[in-house]
């Protein structure tokens, strides 16, 4: 039997499903390995248990903020190894301020294009090997 081969595990919370399955089809059509995490919540419980190879997160997540979570994840998880890539509309104002709480990020600027995500990630996977 055959073992399909993903080049990397990737989990997306944003609260417009409609956008995270877009985002996971793009990604899994690039040979990634998608799940949709629908809720804050949902994904501290999931991350406490699997980590990801990436997690894009959106910074206008209900009814916990993008902000909110990036701290508990920080909080909760301090010894993640895994990036998160943050998707917002005013990326340079949430990076000044987020550069001095939270480690291993980066901010995607929306509206988001697929292409510059995957190379991003690529980018990421470079420069850890």
């Amino acid at each position: 039997m055959e073992v399909e081969q993903h080049k990397a595990k990737v989990f997306v919370l944003e609260k417009e499903a409609f956008l995270a399955h877009i985002i996971c089809r793009g990604l899994t059509k690039a040979g990634y390995l998608a799940r949709y995490l629908p809720t804050p919540e949902r994904a501290l419980d999931v991350l406490a248990e699997q980590q990801p190879d990436f997690l894009i997160v959106a910074t206008d997540l209900r009814p916990m903020g993008g902000e909110e979570f990036c701290r508990r994840l920080q909080a909760d998880l301090a010894e993640r190894t895994f990036p998160v890539f943050v998707m917002s509309d005013v990326a340079q104002d949430i990076h000044a301020r987020w550069s001095q709480w939270f480690s291993n990020f980066r901010i995607i600027d929306k509206p988001i294009s697929l292409r510059f995500l995957i190379e991003a990630m690529q980018k990421h996977q470079g420069q850890a090997a």
